[in-house]
């Protein structure tokens, strides 16, 4: 029952404006009948199996994401919402003028700009509703969402803060147009295709969780593709490319100690920043702290080789952003006159080709980056893990191979 049919008729009388006492007691009746008469046929419906079970008021946390509650839990709340809005609107008067013109009345605009309590309903049923601009939905996801990686928290939470910027309409409100004109805005600006694929993926990772069975919303951006010319395949590095690198002075001792530490571990850029070094054991964990792990396979420990153990202290010491080493990165290649097709993910191309070299058996290179095996692979070598390959990576040398490897 809601909380309105409760009071007593005075106060309902009060609460929406009536002029009589009995048509007060009539509204309270005729609501409470409605009422009764819909909690009955949920309660059948119930027992029929054919949604969930009726709950109270008590039971309904107000702080859950809209995109989680059922739908009957929506319903309750939607209901809840409108009666405390009509008794704030029936206080100050202004419950025709609502009916009549809704929020874009002057009057009632003014009373919720002026109630704190009014702006309160209002905040909870867009919150209800999913009414909610692209930031706040993607805080959702990320205070929701316990699987999602810190580094993509970070990009969604970015992109938001863009859509929001730029005046994008809410994700409850885009339309196919929207997006169309987005896009258009964007190649306007002169944005790289890279950069616009990337907003397109955070839109739709913002949709799908906040809209999670509507598919309609999920494919708003469907269609609006970015063509573009690909981008040149990545390269390894090799003995000769590192000995001009390490020939050219670094920007800083921290870009080149991560070159170092990546070229024996083969992890993600991300994943040399955020894992943990165990110099006890002598294994670098991924993925089992906060930061998380792209996928399930992500998850690894890799033995550590004796060479690099100070300069993986160098790097996480730091605590440098992986945009910031990027970027030292590419200075420091351009001064060597090295191709621009080696890039701090060529680091794991590079320990991939090393190993090869040795002809390391291939799942076995893949259980070291973390590297997702097909069903047939997978079956077969599943008892292998990451940690039980030591004896792989030691075979590395790259301290023998480049010769000015010990002149920093």
């Amino acid at each position: 029952m809601l909380a309105v049919i409760k009071d007593a008729p005075k106060a309902v009388r009060v609460s929406t404006g009536s002029i009589s006492l009995r048509e007060a007691r009539e509204w309270r009746d005729r609501r409470a009948r409605e009422d009764n008469i819909k909690w009955l046929s949920v309660m059948e419906a119930a027992e029929k199996g054919k949604q969930p079970p009726y709950r109270d008021w008590e039971d309904i946390q107000s702080g859950r994401v809209a995109s989680k509650l059922t739908e009957i839990e929506r319903e309750q709340l939607l209901d809840m919402l409108e009666n405390q809005m009509d008794r704030l609107l029936g206080r100050e008067k202004l419950g025709d003028e609502f009916y009549r013109h809704g929020f874009d009345s002057p009057h009632v605009e003014r009373f919720i700009s002026e109630s704190k309590e009014a702006q309160q309903v209002v905040s909870e049923l867009d919150r209800v509703n999913n009414r909610v601009g692209w930031l706040e939905a993607a805080e959702k996801r990320v205070e929701e969402d316990v699987a999602l990686a810190k580094s993509s928290a970070e990009t969604l939470l970015q992109s938001a803060k863009k859509f929001d910027a730029m005046k994008l309409a809410r994700p409850c409100e885009i339309t196919p147009l929207d997006a169309r004109d987005f896009m258009l805005k964007l190649a306007r600006e002169g944005r790289a295709d890279s950069y616009m694929k990337r907003l397109q993926t955070n839109a739709r990772m913002i949709l799908t969780w906040t809209f999670p069975d509507n598919l309609e919303r999920h494919n708003v951006f469907k269609g609006h593709r970015v063509r573009g010319a690909k981008s040149d395949p990545k390269i390894p590095f090799y003995p000769d490319d590192l000995e001009r690198l390490f020939s050219t002075e670094a920007p800083n001792m921290v870009i080149d100690a991560y070159i170092r530490a990546g070229l024996y571990l083969g992890t993600r850029p991300s994943e040399l920043l955020h894992g943990e070094l165990d110099e006890e054991q002598m294994l670098f964990r991924v993925g089992e702290g906060e930061e998380g792990a792209k996928t399930e396979e992500s998850v690894r420990k890799i033995p550590v080789h004796p060479e690099i153990v100070g300069y993986i202290k160098a790097v996480q010491a730091s605590d440098t952003r992986l945009n910031t080493l990027q970027q030292t990165f590419r200075k420091w290649r351009n001064n060597a006159g090295l191709s621009k097709r080696l890039t701090l993910h060529s680091l794991r191309h590079s320990f991939t080709a090393r190993l090869s070299s040795f002809r390391v058996e291939r799942h076995r290179i893949e259980k070291l980056q973390g590297h997702k095996q097909s069903g047939d692979i997978h079956a077969r070598y599943a008892h292998v893990r990451a940690q039980d390959l030591r004896e792989e990576v030691e075979m590395l040398d790259w301290h023998e191979v480049v010769s000015n490897w010990a002149a920093k």
